[in-house]
């Protein structure tokens, strides 16, 4: 509401229209949010992050062609942003280009060592190619940036899982929920390993710790009610 007064009295400010844009982006409100940064764009061609969050708009809606050539606009007025880099190689992957896709992975980290998210994002194109060792340390690189980041220990705990590591698949898993208590998928994989080792009591008690912690979640009480019965 205050953006939108701001709006009233200002109608030809750009970054207003930005800010109203990026928020009904988060809301998942694609029509307004892609009305507001046309605005932007139109009223400032050179704002980057207008075009960036036009790409964001698009691939909501699924379509990442189109998404794509917002952040190659982005990219044409920064050569340089991490995080347009990294948008830009998700749509590559997308679209199937996954040799484009790690060539801008790799440029994002060149910029910026410290972008754990695109540390992960190429860790996981690397292992779905088969690279798993600089999948591992690649994922173990977004960790060391951000200890609790569940996406890249979970991603990592997986890899192990499909190379055969289970005792250090189980050491991600439980670290993972250590740091990042409030995200199921670990509690769900590492419970999924514990079951693949034979260990049927152990796979019950993760879910009964994830039960613990979100009483009456529902795949938890699934999978307990399948684990009593076989």
């Amino acid at each position: 509401p205050y953006l939108e007064e701001a709006l009233r009295r200002f109608p030809n400010n750009p970054r207003t229209l930005l800010a109203i844009g990026r928020i009904h982006l988060q809301g998942n409100r694609l029509a307004p949010a892609r009305e507001a940064l046309e605005r932007a764009t139109t009223l400032d061609p050179g704002m980057p992050e207008a075009w960036n969050d036009l790409g964001g708009v698009e691939a909501a809606a699924g379509n990442p062609r189109e998404a794509l050539r917002f952040y190659e606009r982005t990219l044409a007025l920064g050569p340089d942003l991490p995080y347009a880099l990294v948008n830009a190689a998700e749509m590559q992957e997308k679209l199937g280009q996954a040799a484009e896709a790690e060539q801008l992975y790799r440029r994002a980290l060149a910029v910026d060592p410290r972008s754990g998210d695109a540390a992960n994002k190429l860790g996981l194109l690397l292992a779905k190619a088969g690279q798993s060792e600089e999948a591992r340390r690649l994922f173990e690189q977004a960790i060391s940036i951000r200890r609790d980041d569940a996406t890249a220990i979970n991603n990592l705990g997986v890899l192990y899982t499909n190379t055969g590591r289970t005792n250090d698949a189980v050491a991600a898993f439980r670290y993972g929920i250590q740091v990042a208590p409030d995200e199921d998928i670990l509690y769900l994989n590492l419970s999924r390993m514990w079951l693949r080792m034979g260990e049927r009591e152990k796979a019950r008690g993760v879910m009964r710790e994830l039960l613990d912690h979100k009483p009456g979640h529902p795949l938890a009480l699934q999978a307990l009610k399948e684990l009593e019965v076989q």
